[in-house]
């Protein structure tokens, strides 16, 4: 994960609490926010 897209990640997740659900595409992978965390998933 580039630093640029750790940094936009962070910038989401200031918003968040740990019961949203927040789910987008970049460059063909999947990012997940969920229980108060990231998670990816590999390039389909």
């Amino acid at each position: 994960m580039t630093r640029k897209m750790r940094d936009r990640l962070r910038l989401i997740s200031r918003g968040l609490d740990e019961y949203s659900y927040v789910r987008f595409k970049h460059c063909g992978r999947v990012y997940i926010f969920m229980e108060g965390r990231w998670w990816t998933s590999p390039k389909v």
